[in-house]
């Protein structure tokens, strides 16, 4: 069983069943059972496999975007 721990990839927090890994000179992926059919297989990367410090997905914004966005809002909604 392998669980998918990239928050960016689609199948993020699912597990499946191992069918078979596969290792090529530029890229490593595992196939996976989807659910509990055997006749459907998902490519996954191995790297999205790989656990985090953290499940939770990483915010794209800095502290100062925060503060900027809210400095447009207040002057915003006091206009």
């Amino acid at each position: 069983m392998v669980t998918v721990h990239d928050p960016h990839h689609p199948l993020w927090g699912r597990t499946f069943r191992v069918a078979r890994e596969i290792v090529r000179p530029n890229a490593r992926y595992v196939l996976v059972f989807h659910g509990d059919r055997d006749d459907v297989l998902l490519k996954v990367p191995v790297a999205a496999l790989r656990p985090t410090t953290s499940d939770l997905a990483p915010t794209k914004l800095t502290e100062a975007a925060i503060a900027d966005l809210v400095a447009t809002l207040s002057g915003w909604e006091n206009s």
